[in-house]
């Protein structure tokens, strides 16, 4: 068990780092060809729709799969479960998305109603797309689901190119559509990979009602945790205005293009966590994982601060210029965040999921207040200074209480070791397929 998830987080890693190869060249394509005002809007487009998908993502899909897997119901009753429920789901949801795209002036005389139409009705295929992602993550499949991310992905790039070589230009109903279109395309990919299901299946009532309980604080604790990096865009969109948001979800967007490579000793280490039964090793290992991330961090953002601020501005141009300061923020609030992830997994393994989600809400509470208070006096600085804040009082908050309960010295958590470093270097050529 313990092997095949090591293996599938390594599959997630390599499929991440091609993601994140086709993102910053899309990007660097859509952003140029659009501008400031035309890519605020479809950032605005893009939030609407990740809040519509946030809110509305049950994690049914990996819960479906954990019952697979489990042995307490089997793939052909479960996952027309999965399936109906993101159906159903979804057509509630669009509607509402709809109607708000059209009560902003900004996008109802940008795009045309059609398209608006199509990227209400992607909510639907959004959604089933999330609900099959998690249940395909949830039997294993990460190989699989890594091609279909990078099909998914690769075939949008390239509309995105063929559209400009054709026309000439980008338009924002042209992006709309390609991403409803390749929104579609991951969709009928899931769809092949998976067994033949009949998805007309007789429902199992008491099993659909225990999928639905189990799932309860998982899906609470994801959704604070989503809406919590999305708190301070949906307020630079209030506050301030809709290129702001553009700059600045731009600054989100690149900030967030380091994570799986600051998170690789990460994404390789903690599935050791889940087949370790003695507590002392247990614990030993956490306190390995956090140093060698915190040692990696500082390295990282040391490099950073001289390097990012001329890639940003060299990749996207001088008229994004405001979103180097955000920017450099955001960088620091995200690798302070890693760090918060490593405990907060931590806790999830040991069945502390009430006690992650409690923390969860009481940040995303902080960051709205903070960002509120903030944006308004220091722009999209102060909202990218909210997150970070939030981001460090929680990862505080949970490093006192790690250490508290488990008796464990911050030396272990900061002070880099000889074996930390060892076991780095041969779990990495472990894992990675190397051998002395």
């Amino acid at each position: 068990m313990a092997i095949n998830i090591t293996k599938g987080f390594i599959h997630t890693l390599f499929s991440r780092v091609l993601l994140l190869a086709i993102s910053v060249f899309s990007s660097v394509i859509v952003v140029r060809a659009l501008g400031v005002e035309s890519y605020g809007i479809y950032s605005y487009v893009t939030l609407v729709i990740g809040l519509a998908t946030i809110l509305s993502n049950l994690r049914l899909g990996p819960t479906n799969a954990y019952f697979v897997s489990s042995g307490e119901g089997n793939i052909s009753e479960l996952f027309p479960l999965t399936f109906y429920s993101a159906l159903g789901i979804g057509l509630i949801a669009a509607p509402i998305v709809m109607w708000i795209f059209l009560i902003n002036s900004k996008v109802s005389e940008n795009i045309a109603i059609i398209t608006i139409v199509l990227a209400a009705c992607g909510i639907v295929f959004q959604l089933m797309r999330e609900y099959m992602f998690g249940f395909v993550r949830g039997l294993g499949w990460f190989g699989k689901l890594g091609v279909v991310k990078f099909a998914g992905a690769g075939v949008r790039l390239l509309m995105v190119i063929i559209l400009i070589g054709f026309a000439g230009k980008l338009s924002l109903n042209g992006l709309v559509i390609i991403d409803f279109l390749s929104i579609l395309l991951m969709l009928l990919l899931v769809f092949i990979i998976l067994p033949k299901i009949n998805l007309g299946a007789t429902f199992n009532l008491e099993l659909a009602k225990k999928v639905y309980v189990y799932g309860g604080w998982t899906f609470v604790y994801m959704m604070v945790l989503a809406l919590n990096g999305k708190v301070d865009q949906m307020l630079v969109a209030y506050f301030l205005n809709i290129e702001s948001l553009g700059i600045y979800s731009l600054a989100v967007k690149f900030s967030l293009l380091i994570w799986p490579i600051i998170e690789s000793v990460q994404i390789v280490l903690l599935p050791k966590i889940a087949s370790i039964d003695d507590k002392t090793y247990q614990l030993k290992m956490v306190c390995e994982i956090f140093n060698v991330l915190f040692n990696l961090l500082i390295i990282g953002y040391l490099v950073s601060i001289f390097l990012l601020p001329y890639i940003f501005i060299l990749l996207y141009g001088a008229e994004f210029k405001d979103g180097v300061q955000p920017l450099m923020i955001l960088v620091g609030g995200s690798f302070i965040y890693s760090l918060h992830k490593v405990l907060a997994t931590y806790y999830v393994a040991i069945g502390e999921v009430r006690m992650v989600s409690n923390y969860s809400i009481a940040i995303f509470i902080l960051n709205i207040v903070l960002s509120t208070v903030l944006i308004q006096m220091y722009g999209m600085a102060g909202a990218a200074s909210a997150t970070a804040i939030s981001y460090l009082l929680a990862t505080m908050w949970m490093l006192k209480r790690f250490a508290k309960e488990n008796v464990v010295s911050m030396k272990s958590l900061f002070v880099p070791s000889k074996s930390t470093m060892m076991l780095v270097a041969n779990r990495l050529r472990s894992n990675l397929g190397f051998r002395k």
